[in-house]
């Protein structure tokens, strides 16, 4: 009686078991994991949905099957840290929202030939804002990219007309245009170029688009600096424009001051400290500081103090009209002791026969103000 109670008992545990294990088995074969392989993992048998290695095999997994993020929380946790698995996806998916993160299923931004911008919603609108969050969750992960080039261009039409000021205001994001328009500015996505009206070398990029004369050749200094500045003033009262015109071209008493004289020039339009906020910098070099001169821009007065070229006078930046720059405005005629006192504007050629005349004329600018006394 003893045994045949034993193996009653025995029995009935049995199938206990069996009706545990057949549950287990149907309530992870409605959670997703009904793909039979043959594998012998943690205990849970054959029904992990790809075979190992399965860290290799499950990016081709999720592709193939858009992305079932939700079987994977089933064992691996809500939060993705192990769950009934024990195995945690943040070993690997650091960032934050681990594998739900933007950038987990596609790069931020994918790989060429999509365009080098994060700024999904300017094509992406209908499933993504400004944000970057997901405004639409039945058209992201449906096997269909959600394209419109248009409905988010960054500011409206007529497109030509309204792009200077988006850029002036947005300082110049040339990379965001490119995105759209590619790298050379031929048309790219968009199909539609910017060289049609930027026809010189280096297109939007080059040194005149943004400041000077955008539709000349930008090799020549001349067509470098305003006018017109990056507010789009041409006038010489306004600070950013003022002598620009007069110091690069030069005329009867230099053959042109260099923008390095006055301003740290960029290698790039995207160099470091070129495009942010106004007002321009103003760093001193070149000719502007020989001679141990040690000048000194107040943008307040509108003057520069101590330059090498206009010692010991102080111009003023928006004064234009000449009166600045007659001959005794920067070294008095004569100049100073040790200067011999006695000669007239007519007698300079006497001893500097190689840069006036006797009638008072700069007869070689290239070698006047340039450092060297003839």
């Amino acid at each position: 009686m003893k045994l045949r109670s034993h193996f009653s008992v025995a029995v009935q545990v049995a199938a206990i078991l069996v009706c545990g294990i057949l549950v287990w088995q149907v309530t992870l074969w409605l959670s997703g994991c009904d793909v039979i392989v043959n594998e012998n993992w943690n205990g849970f048998g054959n029904i992990h949905p790809f075979p190992e290695p399965l860290v290799v095999n499950h990016s081709t997994y999720l592709h193939d099957h858009l992305d079932p993020l939700g079987s994977c929380r089933d064992c691996h946790g809500s939060d993705y840290s192990g769950g009934i698995s024990g195995r945690s996806c943040l070993t690997c998916h650091t960032q934050p929202g681990g594998p739900e993160a933007c950038g987990t299923c596609h790069a931020m931004p994918p790989p060429s030939p999509h365009p080098a911008l994060s700024l999904c919603y300017l094509c992406h609108g209908s499933v993504v804002d400004a944000n970057t969050n997901i405004i639409n969750t039945a058209l992201h992960i449906d096997g269909v990219v959600q394209v419109n080039l248009e409905s988010n261009h960054p500011f409206g039409e007529p497109f030509v007309e309204n792009h200077t000021g988006y850029l002036r205001d947005h300082l110049f994001p040339l990379d965001v245009c490119k995105a759209c328009h590619g790298d050379d500015y031929a048309g790219g996505i968009s199909e539609h170029g910017c060289l049609e009206c930027h026809t010189y070398l280096g297109g939007p990029e080059a040194c005149n688009t943004c400041h000077g004369n955008y539709v000349a050749d930008p090799s020549l200094p001349v067509n470098q600096a305003p006018p017109v500045d990056v507010a789009r003033n041409a006038s010489t009262d306004s600070i950013g424009v003022g002598a620009h015109s007069t110091h690069m071209t030069g005329r009867l008493y230099t053959d042109g001051i260099p923008c390095h004289d006055c301003h740290q020039v960029p290698s790039a339009w995207n160099s470091p400290g070129h495009i942010d906020p106004l007002p321009a910098e103003v760093v001193f070099g070149g000719i502007s500081v020989l001679q141990g001169a040690n000048p000194v821009w107040d943008r307040q007065s509108r003057t520069c103090t101590d330059t090498y070229c206009h010692r010991p006078g102080a111009p003023i930046w928006t004064v234009v009209d000449g009166t600045q720059a007659v001959c005794g405005a920067c070294h008095h005629i004569p100049p100073a002791p040790p200067h011999t006192q006695s000669p007239t504007i007519f007698q300079c050629y006497i001893c500097h026969g190689a840069v006036i005349d006797s009638t008072g004329r700069i007869i070689h600018p290239d070698l006047h103000v340039d450092g060297t006394i003839e």
